[in-house]
């Protein structure tokens, strides 16, 4: 949290470490995975290890908070993403508090009627919805009257020239 410096949450975010190349970031692959509309593979992956480590932590009786997981456009057409995400917290025993569900902004102006579906169905399970990138390119304090969502997390590029008002 920026006022308090707390935290408030964590995500978990996809790294590679390839034995040729070394380390890639998630610009060196994520948009090949999402051309070729397999990126449904890490997400799906992503949500899994989160869970795992959800479940741990909480048999070995460690504090746990909510982590957040991303999921790409395609991936809503290529998949039903609220029925996986409710098999593996009901498979790993864990609450849906625990894991966030972060869906971009440019996803949900894209398929705006899908979506909204898509987010009401979610929230009504018991799932936090996280809007991810707000202020990248799309951003209009109307289009949220368009969803009911529980984190609107803003653009790192619109928080670079963070200042001491603009924090508070």
């Amino acid at each position: 949290r920026t006022i308090t410096g707390g935290v408030a949450a964590a995500e978990a975010l996809a790294r590679w470490q390839d034995p040729e190349y070394g380390f890639l970031m998630p610009e060196d692959f994520i948009p090949v995975l999402e051309e070729k509309e397999l990126i449904y593979k890490v997400d799906c992956h992503m949500f899994i290890e989160t869970a795992k480590l959800q479940r741990g932590r909480l048999d070995q009786g460690l504090r746990v908070g909510p982590i957040s997981v991303n999921f790409s456009r395609s991936d809503f057409d290529v998949m039903d993403v609220a029925s996986f995400v409710q098999e593996q917290v009901e498979k790993f025993h864990i609450s849906k508090e625990l894991i966030w569900l972060e869906i971009t902004e440019s996803t949900l102006v894209k398929n705006k009627d899908k979506m909204r579906n898509v987010v009401k169905a979610l929230r009504d399970e018991g799932f936090q919805i996280c809007m991810d990138d707000f202020g990248s390119g799309y951003s209009s304090l109307i289009f949220l009257n368009d969803y009911t969502l529980d984190v609107i997390k803003l653009d790192m590029g619109f928080l670079r020239s963070f200042s001491p008002v603009s924090r508070e």
